[in-house]
């Protein structure tokens, strides 16, 4: 059993897949129906019987003959699409022998809907995805190309537009025709067409054998959508952004590869032999290839353009699955544990994929520049802020003294409201004492007194009459007691009267006081009620007072803090300044000296013209040749006539002019 090895830290196997056809109509035909191997597809293993010996394979899925298009898709090709909307390069390739049912499982377009292959689906797929991602994120675009090539003994060539000459370049095609797609219509329409090019032949094996290997490229780049809308919703520095946005491409390949075919049995011959030769020879330089990559030796992939044009794909930074097809028949159970040998070696490979991505600079421009219009908006608050800070500071200091003026004159009159209040109030329960001293005759005006003197004076006084009042009673209940025991009738009768009597007026004082003291008790707890409610308005006036001191401290903090922001710009301004008026000093130096050498430009122009009148005075002076006396010639034998320096009897003769 061979087992698939772990991928060490980030890196991924190979994912292999395994798919058993039924038997054809050539292998009934000719009897072949029975089967060499067993297919476990709950564990994905198949066991292989030869000649009494048997392995166990395990796959990464296995799928037998009662298998559908449909489940091939969502577990080989499925996984795939969805790393290329996250920006992975992925491959997927069929790889068997011929007539095994490669381009059946990958390419197949005609027939019902359970017979479509994987390429359908998957375009079908891509563009139902992009709906679904527009109808949840309207700020990103997709687009959506294709290209098409097949490898036709050892040479490129374009199916998309013949025309064309495609070549691999380090592992990636270039110079192939690509054809941008808005619809899965116009994709599988486009992709119909081309596929009506490939070359295809009739072998024994198979009635329409591909003879070429073809390779098509669906590239699929997401990028944030520029337009009023998205900037709009997006949230710039303090709210996130577009900072950031990249640009995904992520790609998918699928190679249907042609079959390998035992020359004895497909019967080819002429031009047949030598396509099968070709692709035999590609087919055997990707093995050597995947068994280099599997067992970590030094690969070439130069030796074929098939393995060249694979590079990326098999040894590069994507994720690859491989589809194998093999046939149950026990006639070809040598091509079949070949295919099987082939699939394990390529699970052994480990790839570390790696995101296709770059940075949207166009969006983060567009970022950066919204960044630099809202930092000139905040700098343009800032500065009206200070304006405004500053016409704050000089109404803070026009009101200062106004402020403080209103306060201690709001003060003052709550105080003297109070003081009146209860001024007012005191009268006017001294005016009822009195009153209430002269009904009873208590005693003389205190209107002097303070309010609790009174009130004990007069506790003291009530307390005094009532004494008496019960003193008298006691001495009538005597005279009773005496006069019931001497046994005077009418005495008795006489003193129980005024017993009586003083009673009832004793008990009608009491109350007449007890009214009183009650009156006057809730007028002293009213006249505290008002006294703290005043002393509550003093302390809230207080706190108002303080709250306001300490909103004009914050205030005064903010005002100093613009000052020294106002005097850092001034120092600044005199450094300006200061520089200008060096540059003027320098200027007014330059222009002096300019000044003077232009008076001595003026004083030689000057000397030049005076020398130059002179000349010309001296020309017209001068006679004519013909005029002047011959003069006789000088004796000395080595001097001429012509050289005297005194040849003419006016004097000595005129300078040359001058090389002004």
């Amino acid at each position: 059993m061979s087992l698939r090895p772990p991928g060490r830290g980030g890196a991924t196997n190979i994912k292999c897949f395994m798919r058993c056809r039924p038997h054809n109509e050539r292998e009934r035909g000719l009897g072949q129906t029975e089967v060499c191997m067993d297919i476990d597809a709950a564990h994905n293993t198949v066991t292989v019987t030869k000649e009494r010996s048997e392995g166990v394979f395990r796959f990464d899925g296995v799928f037998g003959p009662d298998s559908t298009q449909e489940q091939i898709f969502n577990s080989v090709a499925a996984p795939l699409i969805d790393d290329v909307f996250t920006g992975y390069a992925t491959c997927l390739f069929c790889y068997g022998q011929t007539g095994s049912g490669k381009s059946y499982t990958l390419a197949q377009l005609q027939g019902t809907r359970e017979q479509v292959g994987i390429i359908p689906r998957a375009v079908e797929q891509i563009f139902a995805r992009i709906r679904e991602e527009g109808e949840h994120n309207f700020e990103e675009n997709f687009v959506v190309q294709i290209q098409f090539v097949q490898i036709y003994q050892k040479e490129i060539k374009d199916l998309l537009d013949p025309k064309c000459s495609p070549e691999v370049h380090l592992g990636k095609l270039c110079g192939a025709k690509t054809v941008t797609c808005a619809t899965s219509e116009d994709c599988l329409r486009v992709y119909r067409d081309a596929l009506d090019r490939r070359i295809v032949g009739r072998t024994n094996m198979n009635e329409t054998s591909s003879r070429s290997h073809c390779c098509l490229v669906v590239n699929v780049t997401r990028s944030p959508r520029l337009d009023q809308r998205t900037l709009a919703n997006d949230q710039l520095t303090k709210r996130g952004g577009p900072q950031g946005k990249r640009i995904l491409y992520g790609k998918v390949t699928f190679v249907d590869l042609a079959g390998s075919e035992s020359v004895s049995k497909s019967g080819a011959t002429g031009t047949r032999f030598a396509e099968a030769k070709e692709i035999n020879s590609s087919l055997l330089q990707l093995s050597l290839v995947i068994n280099a990559l599997a067992n970590r030796t030094h690969v070439v992939y130069r030796n074929s353009v098939l393995t060249y044009m694979l590079q990326d794909s098999l040894g590069g930074k994507g994720r690859t699955s491989v589809v194998v097809t093999v046939s149950p028949a026990l006639d070809n159970i040598n091509e079949s544990l070949n295919t099987i040998a082939f699939g394990q070696r390529a699970r052994s490979i480990e790839q570390t994929a790696e995101i296709n991505q770059t940075v949207d600079w166009e969006a983060e421009a567009v970022r950066l520049q919204q960044i630099v219009d809202e930092q000139l908006e905040q700098i343009a608050r800032l500065e009206a802020a200070r304006i405004q800070a500053h016409e704050l500071e000089t109404a803070v200091q026009t009101s200062e003294k106004q402020m403080e003026e209103l306060q201690q004159g709001v003060a003052a009159v709550r105080v003297a409201e109070l003081e009146r209040q209860l001024q007012d109030e005191f009268v006017e329960e001294i005016l009822k004492w009195n009153e209430f001293v002269d009904t009873f005759g208590i005693g003389a005006e205190v209107t002097d007194d303070s309010f609790e003197q009174i009130l004990l004076r007069a506790q003291l006084d009530a307390d005094r009459e009532i004494e008496e009042a019960r003193n008298e009673l006691q001495r009538l209940q005597t005279e009773f007691t005496q006069a019931k025991h001497t046994g005077s009738a009418p005495a008795a009768a006489s003193l129980r009267h005024q017993m009586e009597k003083l009673t009832r007026d004793t008990e009608s004082w009491q109350q007449q006081l007890e009214a009183e003291l009650a009156s006057l008790q809730q007028t002293e707890r009213a006249l505290d009620c008002r006294l703290r409610e005043s002393e509550y308005d003093c302390v809230e006036a207080f706190d108002e007072l303080v709250q306001s001191n300490e909103t004009f401290g914050l205030v005064l903090g903010q005002l100093e803090e613009k000052d020294s922001s106002y005097a850092q710009l001034l120092q600044e301004l005199d450094r300006a300044q200061l520089k200008t008026s060096n540059m003027l000093s320098l200027l007014e130096k330059n222009e002096r000296d300019a000044h003077r050498v232009g008076l001595e430009s003026i004083v030689i122009d000057n000397e030049n013209e005076q020398l130059a009148r002179a000349l010309n005075v001296a020309r017209l002076v001068r006679p004519a040749p013909h005029s002047l006396p011959k003069a006789r010639p000088a004796v000395s034998p080595d001097r001429s006539p012509s050289h005297s320096p005194s040849h003419s009897p006016r004097g000595p003769a005129i300078p040359a002019r001058p090389d002004l």
